[in-house]
């Protein structure tokens, strides 16, 4: 399959989702109460913060395991 087709296919499933979610968003602004729409986008915001707070925990973690890993290895090494 040549660039120029997977490019095609791309955009069009781009301007599908697009407008999929624009017809999604005219129906819930038509038919659910303004107030059920701010608690739920409240909640989206929260949970978003919490994940990046995870995200960032977890990625601390991550590299103070490896730096202890390193630090073990060079003392492996100088050790010798």
């Amino acid at each position: 399959m040549s660039l120029k087709l997977k490019a095609l296919f791309f955009l069009a499933g781009f301007i599908s989702a697009t407008v999929a979610t624009a017809s999604i968003i005219q129906y819930i602004a038509r038919n659910v109460p303004a107030e059920t729409i701010q608690t739920a986008f409240s909640v989206g915001i929260m949970g978003g913060l919490l994940y990046m707070v995870y995200s960032l925990i977890l990625t601390r973690l991550e590299y103070d395991k490896k730096i202890d890993e390193i630090s073990a290895n060079i003392n492996k090494i100088t050790s010798k």
